[in-house]
């Protein structure tokens, strides 16, 4: 690790019934910095979400949170459908009691729709008047508006287009950069995990198989992430002779 630690996890253990999904994963996620979780589907990346976020509980194991300010973009873009796209996000502002005068609040609301790509003419939009992939958008705004110390995403770019996609990935890399937001990302996205993450980090059998740079997993790709690329396809730029054949 080249940065301090801001969530660890020690030793976690989580099973559903006779199911036993997560065996003991250790993970430290490093303080303002992209840290991506990946794996194929299954693994219990979602599961591991749950459990940094408070969801769930371990059965076994600890995981060690410096403070609690924490926003989240879960799978489902959980908006309020009766407000507007601007009042969803101003809401959220509201219950984290920052407090500021109407015009501010229009400001605040109006920079985090634009930087993620939401025109104006959707601001006075109900939840079902706009596309999923605006949808997605607009809970990460949600999840953003506050500058939480970590952000907690999972999926961020599922059913977005391509632009829309780089714009949200250039929000998450932003609010670390600019903002030093501790971001967790869970993604099957490879090649937005080597385009902004910090650090990958591959999930599987329950446990954490691979953890490196990008540089240093694209360099020297051991037997999991060859898995994870044969199952996924290579990210974008990956070279041809990485690929397992």
């Amino acid at each position: 690790m080249t940065g301090p630690i801001h969530v660890r996890l020690c030793g976690v253990w989580k099973a559903f019934g006779p199911r036993q999904v997560l065996r003991g994963v250790d993970l430290a996620i490093e303080r303002g910095r992209v840290n991506i979780l990946t794996g194929g589907s299954g693994q219990g990346k979602s599961l591991l979400l749950d459990l940094l976020t408070g969801k769930l509980q371990p059965d076994a194991g600890e995981i060690l949170v410096e403070g609690e300010d924490m926003g989240v973009l879960g799978q489902h873009s959980a908006l309020e459908e009766r407000l507007t796209v601007a009042e969803n996000v101003a809401r959220r502002l509201r219950e984290r009691r920052r407090p500021a005068g109407a015009r501010r609040l229009r400001g605040l609301v109006g920079e985090m729709l634009r930087r993620l790509g939401i025109p104006e003419s959707d601001y006075g939009k109900f939840p079902a008047q706009i596309p999923p992939g605006v949808q997605r958008r607009v809970a990460l705004a949600c999840a953003m508006v506050t500058e939480p110390k970590i952000l907690v995403c999972d999926e961020p770019t599922t059913a977005l287009d391509p632009i829309a996609a780089r714009q949200v990935e250039e929000a998450l890399a932003g609010a670390a950069s600019r903002l030093g937001t501790t971001v967790i990302v869970v993604t099957l996205d490879l090649s937005l995990a080597f385009r902004i993450g910090h650090r990958i980090s591959v999930l599987e059998g329950g446990r954490i198989v691979a953890s490196g740079t990008p540089h240093k997993l694209a360099a020297k790709p051991g037997p999991a992430v060859r898995r994870l690329i044969e199952a996924l396809g290579p990210p974008v730029g990956w070279p041809s002779q990485r690929r397992e054949g």
